[in-house]
């Protein structure tokens, strides 16, 4: 059975199969043992990286610590920190506890130098990345953003170019296939186990009454002057009143919104009434397919809704959320393979602190 790495956006409850994820939850393989050892390099990690301008190239030069001699760079540990972080606030909106960043950033350099043992694993038994599935995760990744630009944008805020990115995507396959030859061939997850898991797990397969919907934003600040508040709340009533009287909300969406999504017609897509700010949301929830709301006032400024679609709640078939409960079970019967080894890998490997400049490196 091939076990796949690449993340699934059907995932049953965010719980899809990635390398992130599995590689992540397997950080205390063998990673205890070494963070005990490598206190210090953490703590000067945490300092370079504290210090450290967030511009990509001087992310990409600096190399942090060497596993068996490759380095590690300090991108590699911001990447992975930015993983962790969106993990995190998923975690806390679920009402997990927030770790502090010191954590964050040891977590991150387990996760990095299990990484860079499993790269090195892969290349050890002649594996070699495939660049046609590093093209497909790059453009469904791109796709995700919105764009190229957009992702450049978002990668560079945080201190990453492209290439990390490719970089990152070609390691990923390159344990994926690993995990694939070498730990999961043998493995399969069947019907029985899959379906026992979707009966013991009713509330995970439910599925919110949502809404899809388009708006026109006129956006306003907090301190938005009360004189140009008026206007603008008046260009949203001529607005609607276009609207209403038949002319096409996407075009006008194009032409008049000021949001992200005039670009496409001012179309949000389907969302639930908790992912809304309020009144937005209950505006929203309270149209019929076609309605077009009266004007409504957000933090963000004025918005005329029309309602396309609505989705009533229900419950995700066993055929719908099948190839996900099967990536999820499988996950679980990889996880303690991936364990022993990693913890085979850590128990062996050279890893050495680089410290800035003028500081002589620690090893252990």
């Amino acid at each position: 059975m091939v076990y796949s790495y690449a993340a699934r956006r059907d995932v049953l409850m965010s719980r899809g199969v990635s390398v992130w994820r599995l590689v992540s939850r397997r950080q205390s393989s063998g990673m205890d043992d070494y963070m005990a050892k490598y206190t210090a390099a953490f703590l000067v990690v945490f300092l370079l990286l504290a210090s450290m301008a967030v511009e990509a190239q001087t992310q990409q030069d600096t190399v942090v610590l060497t596993v068996n001699g490759d380095p590690v760079y300090a991108a590699d540990i911001t990447f992975l920190l930015q993983n962790l972080a969106a993990q995190v606030a998923q975690a806390t909106q679920r009402g997990g506890q927030e770790p502090d960043r010191d954590k964050m950033v040891q977590a991150a350099m387990a996760q990095a130098v299990n990484n860079r043992l499993l790269v090195q694993e892969a290349l050890r038994v002649g594996l070699t990345s495939n660049q046609q599935a590093v093209a497909t995760m790059l453009e469904e990744m791109t796709q995700a953003m919105g764009g190229k630009a957009k992702l450049e944008a978002n990668l560079a805020a945080g201190g990453l170019s492209m290439q990390d990115l490719e970089r990152t995507m070609r390691e990923t396959d390159l344990v994926q296939q690993l995990v694939n030859t070498k730990l999961a061939p043998d493995l399969s997850v069947t019907e029985e186990e899959i379906k026992a898991f979707y009966d013991s797990r009713p509330d995970d397969f439910r599925t919110p009454a949502a809404v899809s919907a388009r708006h026109i934003l006129f956006r306003a600040e907090a301190d938005t002057p009360e004189g140009e508040l008026a206007g603008l709340r008046a260009q949203a009533e001529a607005a609607r009143k276009r609207a209403i009287d038949g002319e096409d909300f996407a075009t006008l969406a194009g032409e008049l919104s000021q949001g992200p999504t005039a670009s496409r017609g001012g179309d949000l897509g389907f969302f639930t009434k908790e992912q809304m700010v309020e009144p937005f949301a209950s505006a929203a929830f309270a149209l019929k397919p076609g309605e077009i709301s009266p004007v409504v006032r957000t933090t963000f400024g004025f918005h005329v809704v029309k309602a396309e679609e609505r989705r009533a709640e229900g419950v995700r078939s066993l055929a719908e959320v099948r190839d996900s409960i099967s990536a999820y079970l499988l996950d679980g019967k990889v996880a303690p393979l991936l364990d022993e080894l990693i913890k085979k890998l850590v128990e062996g490997a050279d890893i050495v602190q680089v410290p800035p400049p003028g500081q002589a490196p620690a090893q252990q």
